[in-house]
């Protein structure tokens, strides 16, 4: 198994970032991952012999409409990020040989534009309502989807317990109405000055 450097897993932490936020599927199978739960793979369905059809014509393939939505909502998030906190300046940028007073304003430039951001466009809650470090209770029928437990898990539920991290949730998404032929892929425009 190949180990990428540090800025290819600052990279791949990103774009994995925007692919659990907006595709469900995918972000099921890192939680399995994640869980050491790696879902069993089924052998590809055998297609069925084509029959030959008489002044057929050829069918262009056509991308479905909602992975292309969801692809531009990144986009159009990235873009945002990259506007209010100069993200994507900061993670491109090398960071070899700053010092931790630079990175440390840097950093409080970027958290304050992209916690901006996540405000106007989201309302994010935690699952768990409390405090990190209170003792809780997971009663039995909890989601694993919305609690995981760590440490020494066994037994049955109801499990006693320390909030350790309560957890994030999307509760609203409104992301502003893109112009019409705007390129959402221009993250930035190239800034010339005369």
């Amino acid at each position: 198994m190949s180990q990428p450097s540090f800025g290819a897993r600052i990279g791949l932490a990103f774009s994995a970032f925007f692919k659990i936020l907006f595709d469900g599927a995918f972000a099921g199978r890192v939680q399995d991952a994640a869980a050491g739960r790696t879902p069993a793979m089924a052998p590809p369905a055998e297609e069925p012999a084509a029959t030959p059809v008489a002044d057929a014509k050829p069918v262009a393939a056509v991308e479905p409409a909602a992975a292309e939505q969801s692809d531009r909502s990144a986009l159009q998030l990235l873009g945002a990020l990259q506007r209010e906190g100069r993200l994507v300046d900061f993670l491109m940028e090398s960071i070899d040989g700053a010092g931790d007073a630079d990175l440390g304003a840097a950093a409080r430039v970027v958290h304050g534009g992209c916690q901006k951001v996540i405000a106007s466009y989201f309302t994010v809650e935690p699952v768990w309502p409390g405090e990190e470090g209170s003792a809780v209770t997971v009663d039995e029928g909890f989601d694993p989807m919305r609690i995981q437990l760590t440490g020494n898990v066994t037994g049955e539920p109801p499990f006693e317990g320390v909030l350790q991290h309560p957890g994030w949730r999307v509760e609203r998404v409104e992301l502003p109405v893109l112009g019409k032929g705007q390129d959402v892929a221009v993250l930035a425009p190239a800034e010339v000055e005369l």
